[in-house]
């Protein structure tokens, strides 16, 4: 063959090919657009980057496939509501476009059978799957940045979440997911949201990751089958109410410098035999262990200096209490309907108990250690009934304040060395604070006798 015409069919194979390859590309995509459900609306984002999907429009389809891109357009959002209160899909399938899901963009979706999501998907709306009460599984792409609010709460029916590595999961992210068994939190976490999980009545097992430093308000609350919770050291705040309701819960160990503890966070943890707090805690609230109906036992720090308003009431297997040399008041109610409580023991530490600190208590066995009269010292309020009775019987008044038994010359003295070494002195004349006008009426109590 002559090479020129050798050259014109070697040009030709070359320009048929580079057609076929053209036709080629743009019937894929074409296929690409057109693979998707039919009928569903479209607009374009804000940006006028790509399209957003707005809406079921004319589908009937009950799987969707949403395609890749529209009219030449990617299709990079699911818009606000754009699927919400829809009953008759039962699974949609995500494109690897999709960058945002909008607001409750499939809320109430009640068929919804599954998801399947996409990397590249870097946002969650509000409450995008909330009420989703078929919905059996999450699996979540490692490109998401956070788990929002409401983003899955009301998911009955989910048994399954696996969450990418985010540093926060949001108020009520799934809350009353009560299918929910298991749950691996991501390594980098560092906050748990308000009421996250509450009410997950079915989870029993929670890995808390060593990067967590708080767990919020209610995050756990009414976890009824959680049976353990060992947190990690760098804990910072254990939120009101984070696991109360815990029925299950028989094993507890909190993070060595947890600075906070919330009120009610531990309360009605009814199979909680022991607990221990770290030392250097600065918040423990009100009623925080309450209703522990099986608390045994309960370690405190050394330097605990109050047990607070209502903290172990209704903890009914409590059977005895000695209170340490650094506490110095009871709250208001804090053992109160500790129906087992029958021995106490206390020391000069103790200045104050609380309004019915000890209501309900048969108190059978009281004993003082320290080295004065505990009437002269000891602020006992309302409706304590047996503790005021022992004393009572056990000291004499308050006068006597060095606790020998008799009003004398030496209560003089004790009064008088308190105040010349800076020590703690008696209020006797009940203008509120310990002076010497307390030695001038121990004075006058002697010139009477």
């Amino acid at each position: 063959m002559p090479k020129e015409k050798q050259r014109t069919v070697s040009v030709a194979i070359a320009v048929f090919c580079a057609v076929f390859g053209l036709f080629f590309i743009l019937c894929r995509s074409f296929a690409e657009e057109n693979a998707g459900s039919e009928g569903l609306i479209y607009g374009m984002t804000s940006d006028g980057q790509g399209c957003v999907l707005l809406g079921i429009g004319d589908c009937t389809d009950k799987t969707i496939e949403i395609p890749s891109a529209y009219k030449g357009q990617p299709v990079l959002e699911i818009g606000r509501g754009a699927f919400l209160n829809d009953g008759t899909i039962e699974a949609v399938y995500f494109p690897s476009t999709i960058q945002k899901v909008g607001e409750e963009a499939f809320r109430n979706c009640t068929g919804l059978l599954d998801v399947g999501f996409n990397e590249g998907l870097t946002e969650l709306g509000i409450g995008a799957f909330q009420g989703c009460s078929s919905l059996m599984t999450a699996i979540l792409p490692s490109t998401l940045e956070t788990v929002p609010e409401g983003a899955f709460s009301g998911c009955s029916a989910l048994f399954e979440a696996v969450l990418p590595e985010v540093k926060e999961i949001g108020k009520d992210a799934f809350r009353n997911c009560s299918s929910l068994q298991a749950l691996n939190l991501p390594e980098i976490l560092k906050t748990v949201g308000v009421n996250a999980f509450r009410e997950c009545r079915g989870l029993i097992a929670v890995s808390f990751p060593r990067s967590l430093e708080r767990i919020e308000d209610g995050a756990f609350f009414g976890c009824d089958a959680l049976y353990s919770v060992d947190l990690p050291a760098g804990m910072e705040r254990i939120g009101d109410s984070a696991f109360s309701g815990c029925t299950s819960l028989s094993a507890l160990t909190l993070g060595e410098n947890l600075g906070e503890l919330g009120e009610w966070a531990f309360s009605g943890c009814r199979a909680l035999k022991t607990a221990s707090l770290p030392s250097g805690m600065g918040t423990i609230g009100d009623f925080c262990f309450a209703g522990c109906w099986s608390l045994t036992s309960f370690s405190f720090p050394a330097d605990q200096n109050s047990i607070p308003d209502g903290m172990f009431e209704d903890c009914t297997a409590l059977t005895a209490l000695t209170v340490n040399g650094t506490v110095s008041e009871l709250g208001d109610y804090s053992f109160y309907g500790c129906t087992g409580l029958n021995t106490l023991t206390f020391g000069d530490s103790l200045k104050r108990i609380g309004r019915s600190a000890f209501g309900g208590c048969p108190l059978e066995q009281l004993s003082y250690t320290g080295s004065r009269n505990p009437l002269a010292f000891l602020v006992l309020e309302p409706e304590n009934e047996p503790v005021q009775s022992w004393l009572e019987t056990n000291f004499q008044s308050a006068e006597d304040v060095n606790g020998d038994g008799t009003v004398s010359i030496a209560d003089v003295t004790f009064v008088l060395d308190a105040l010349s070494n800076g020590k703690e002195v008696p209020d006797l004349d009940g203008d509120g604070v310990g002076s010497i006008s307390d030695v001038t009426r121990l004075l006058d109590i002697l010139a009477g006798a």
